[in-house]
């Protein structure tokens, strides 16, 4: 999961709750002392190294930045790609998670205005906590913050725009790990709060090895908004993702990335092929 959670925000944009396989715990029976075989030194050693926290970095880039169905550089244009930098770096220990993930328009024509209107420099940390509930099932609880330090008041509602997201989810990790989760953005600013929405969210993926160094990651979700206080928002409601991530384990520690997505928004008076848009990218992960 490590190895490719920011490429996959460009194939399904961040939400902290992974949409790949999710990593649960071993849900084993007690044993009496009489069963527990002993432990060799190196075994105990390499338990204790395991207590650790697990780290990676992510440079990724892709052509165009889509979350939930839109694509947040393109301003009201589906198809437009100007690029993007998706850095990021996560620490994982037992059941916990702790990550940043930054998005940096690499071009285009409105460059300057995405970053006055808080779609451009984006800047989010998150906190995660997954425990297996039984068998198969667990439940993943998260708080993500979207900050926007270079937006500007006029163009975004308010300076240093900051969005807050808490999230619950329950994952079957059986057959795609089926998942349904729901979301709350709000908007921490209350110039920005009139837009707060409760957004429920389905999805699912799978993990094919390849033969070689190979694993081909599959993953597709949807999601519903539902806006209040102003519930006349039509534009944005509905969205399905589509996307595929081939990894290319160079070493135990390196791994290589490309990739490629789909996907789909409802837009009021606007033709179907143009509610659509798709995307590339590609990237390198370091874990230690």
């Amino acid at each position: 999961m490590k190895r490719f959670i920011i490429l996959m925000l460009t194939v399904f944009p961040w939400t902290p709750v992974t949409v790949s396989a999710q990593e649960t715990g071993d849900d084993t029976s007690s044993k009496t002392v009489d069963e527990t075989p002993a432990k060799a030194p190196a075994a105990d050693a390499e338990e204790e190294k395991s207590d650790g926290w697990e780290k990676s970095f992510e440079m990724n880039f892709a052509s165009a930045y889509v979350w939930r169905g839109l694509n947040l550089l393109g301003q009201g244009n589906q198809h437009y790609s100007p690029g993007v930098f998706l850095p990021g770096v996560e620490a994982t220990r037992g059941i916990w998670t702790i990550g940043w993930v930054a998005a940096f328009q690499l071009g285009g024509r409105n460059v300057a205005s995405n970053v006055d209107g808080a779609a451009g420099m984006e800047q989010d940390f998150y906190v995660q906590v997954e425990k297996t509930l039984t068998g198969d099932f667990s439940w993943t609880a998260s708080l993500t913050a979207y900050g926007f330090p270079a937006s500007k008041e006029a163009e975004s509602g308010a300076d240093r725009s900051l969005y807050a997201e808490p999230s619950v989810g329950i994952t079957w990790a059986r057959k795609f790990n089926p998942f349904v989760k729901i979301h709350w953005f709000h908007g921490v600013q209350s110039a920005l709060s009139d837009f707060d929405y409760v957004y429920f969210n389905v999805g699912g993926s799978r993990d094919v090895k390849l033969p070689g160094k190979l694993t081909l990651k599959l993953a597709g979700e949807g999601g519903m908004k539902w806006f209040f206080p102003d519930d006349t928002v039509e534009d944005n409601v509905w969205d399905i993702q589509l996307g595929a991530v081939l990894e290319y384990a160079a070493t135990d520690e390196i791994s290589l990335t490309g990739g490629l997505g789909t996907a789909w928004s409802n837009f009021a008076g606007v033709k179907p092929i143009d509610e659509a848009t798709a995307w590339l990218a590609g990237g390198i992960c370091i874990s230690w």
